[in-house]
């Protein structure tokens, strides 16, 4: 059977692949899902005080400004990393954690989060809360100290070598190396202008996620139904921000959109709608960092089912509901007037 290659797609795979997994500071070998810990992680968050109506969900990448290498600036990764935080209403941990070379690292790393996501209260500073919450656990539960302390040098040599780092930064990473062994012991930070590599044994600030929006469903389409199941993605979750509908009524395209090999940021433009189902939608979804999408909801046939973290609703002008209908005599009194 006759079958072609694209040698140039097909370098380009090949060469996308190894400067990732080049570049990429994680040990895939020793990757501990949070899918596979969430309920026993669960059950120790509540056991050790932690709210009952907070649940234990996903965490997205979130854009930090690092000082990456040169093999990371080439392959373009390390951008975004995902953080474990907590608030009044999430307990957000890493869908993956490959942070340590041993599976059992990995998962104590896990169950530390959880037992400070518990101690855990309204953050003012990052650095002195987590050494103030990890002070508490320390002091309370003695027998996590070999714990702790075996993922902190563990985790110490893996992080950059202060030495090669600029004067500003190594300061700021000698400090940040002596609050992890002696908790309580930095309380005034150097200034960087460039983040510390990400801490996984620390807590980050919470991210405003808001509620959940509704949306409305296009009049016209209230007699379709949906022709297949929507596809999930699994093990994503995706930034997602609402755009307005393009009022136009169609567009000409200048260029064959087929040629564009890449994607990063959404355009405003009106493609129509399409009931065709994309192949390549699951494989553009992943790839991109934010998702926009329309506020205008319609049933089509396939497509995919994501997880989406929204702007809050305090920031939003989506209505979530009718209102509050006033009686009659009101608008009466208001005319009068």
């Amino acid at each position: 059977m006759a079958f072609t290659i694209e040698v140039e797609e097909w370098v380009g795979s090949v060469w996308h692949r190894f400067i990732t997994r080049r570049a990429s500071p994680d040990f895939p070998d020793a990757s501990v899902s949070l899918e596979s810990m969430q309920r026993p992680l669960s059950v120790l968050f509540r056991a050790m005080g932690g709210a009952s109506g907070i649940g234990v969900e996903a965490a997205n990448a979130r854009d930090l400004m690092l000082r990456r290498t040169l093999l990371q600036q080439v392959a373009g990764t390390c951008k975004q990393l995902p953080v474990a935080w907590c608030d009044a209403s999430n307990l957000r941990l890493p869908q993956n954690l490959a942070v340590y070379p041993d599976v059992s690292l990995n998962q104590d790393l896990y169950r530390w989060l959880a037992l400070l996501a518990a101690q855990a209260g309204e953050m003012r500073h990052w650095a002195r809360d987590n050494q103030r919450w990890t002070q508490v656990i320390l002091e309370r539960f003695p027998a996590m100290q070999p714990r702790y302390a075996r993922l902190v040098e563990a985790h110490l040599q893996l992080r950059p070598d202060p030495d090669t780092l600029p004067r500003a930064e190594a300061a700021l990473e000698r400090a940040i190396c002596q609050a992890l062994r002696e908790p309580g012991s930095v309380q005034q930070f150097p200034r960087s202008e460039v983040a510390p590599w990400p801490l996984p044994m620390w807590l980050y600030p919470a991210e405003n996620l808001g509620v959940p929006q509704a949306t409305e469903l296009a009049e016209e389409d209230q007699d379709n139904h949906l022709q297949a199941p929507p596809t999930e993605q699994k093990g994503m979750r995706k930034r997602a921000k609402r755009v307005e509908d393009s009022t136009s009524k169609g567009g000409l395209m200048l260029f064959r959109l087929e040629n564009l090999f890449s994607w990063s940021e959404h355009v405003e433009l009106d493609r129509q709608g399409d009931d065709s189902e994309n192949e390549d939608a699951s494989r553009v979804a992943e790839d991109l960092d934010e998702i926009a999408m329309s506020r205008q909801r319609m049933r089509k046939g396939g497509g995919l089912k994501l997880h989406l973290d929204l702007p809050p609703a305090d920031v939003d002008d989506i209505p979530l509901g009718d209102g509050i209908k006033l009686p009659e005599w009101y608008y009466r009194k208001q005319h009068m007037q």
